[in-house]
């Protein structure tokens, strides 16, 4: 059973990003640390990323 149901909500589903190092909007691939590079993820993977991202709105909201 496929447990990686969910499109990675940090990623978007591309499964990382590319770190831009030079001018022209290049750099290394670096794949997305809550889906392994896959662009899915779990139930379990998807609550603890919507508790990191609460804890962050709450963090700029009282300047923590």
């Amino acid at each position: 059973m496929n447990e990686h149901k969910h499109t990675c909500q940090d990623c978007g589903g591309v499964g990382g990003y590319t770190d831009v190092i030079l001018d022209d909007g290049t750099g290394p691939w670096e794949p997305c640390g809550f889906c392994n590079g896959t662009g899915r993820m779990t139930s379990r993977m998807r609550g603890i990323w919507l508790t990191l991202k609460r804890y962050e709105k709450r963090g700029r909201r009282y300047g923590i």
